[in-house]
Protein backbone atom coordinates (compact mmCIF):
# COMPACT_ATOMS: atom_id res chain seq x y z
CA UNK A 1 0.00 0.00 0.00
CA UNK A 2 1.23 3.50 -0.78
CA UNK A 3 0.92 6.01 2.06
CA UNK A 4 1.47 9.75 2.05
CA UNK A 5 1.76 12.14 4.99
CA UNK A 6 0.69 15.68 4.12
CA UNK A 7 2.69 17.68 6.62
CA UNK A 8 4.95 20.71 6.87
CA UNK A 9 7.05 18.75 9.41
CA UNK A 10 8.00 15.34 7.95
CA UNK A 11 10.91 15.07 10.41
CA UNK A 12 8.63 15.41 13.44
CA UNK A 13 9.67 12.58 15.80
CA UNK A 14 6.24 10.93 15.83
CA UNK A 15 5.75 11.06 12.06
CA UNK A 16 9.30 9.89 11.42
CA UNK A 17 8.82 6.93 13.77
CA UNK A 18 5.52 5.95 12.13
CA UNK A 19 7.03 6.26 8.65
CA UNK A 20 10.01 4.12 9.68
CA UNK A 21 7.70 1.48 11.14
CA UNK A 22 5.52 1.36 8.00
CA UNK A 23 8.28 1.63 5.38
CA UNK A 24 9.35 -2.05 5.34
CA UNK A 25 5.89 -3.12 4.16
CA UNK A 26 4.52 0.00 2.47
CA UNK A 27 5.64 2.85 0.24
CA UNK A 28 5.75 5.92 2.46
CA UNK A 29 6.31 9.52 1.41
CA UNK A 30 5.73 12.97 2.83
CA UNK A 31 4.57 16.05 0.99
CA UNK A 32 4.23 19.63 2.20
CA UNK A 33 0.53 20.57 2.07
CA UNK A 34 1.23 23.94 0.42
CA UNK A 35 3.05 22.36 -2.52
CA UNK A 36 1.53 18.87 -2.65
CA UNK A 37 -0.68 19.55 -5.63
CA UNK A 38 2.25 20.73 -7.70
CA UNK A 39 4.55 17.87 -6.72
CA UNK A 40 2.33 14.79 -6.67
CA UNK A 41 3.69 12.47 -9.32
CA UNK A 42 1.58 9.48 -8.48
CA UNK A 43 -1.44 8.72 -6.39
CA UNK A 44 -1.17 7.19 -2.91
CA UNK A 45 -3.71 4.73 -1.56
CA UNK A 46 -4.04 6.66 1.71
CA UNK A 47 -3.27 10.29 2.57
CA UNK A 48 -2.80 11.34 6.18
CA UNK A 49 -3.32 15.06 6.77
CA UNK A 50 -0.68 16.34 9.14
CA UNK A 51 -0.86 19.02 11.69
CA UNK A 52 1.20 22.10 11.93
CA UNK A 53 0.74 25.45 13.50
CA UNK A 54 -2.87 26.02 14.38
CA UNK A 55 -3.91 22.43 13.75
Amino acid sequence: MRLCFLTPEPDHPLLAAVADALAPDHGVESLHPDTARATVGSVADVYFPGGGEGA
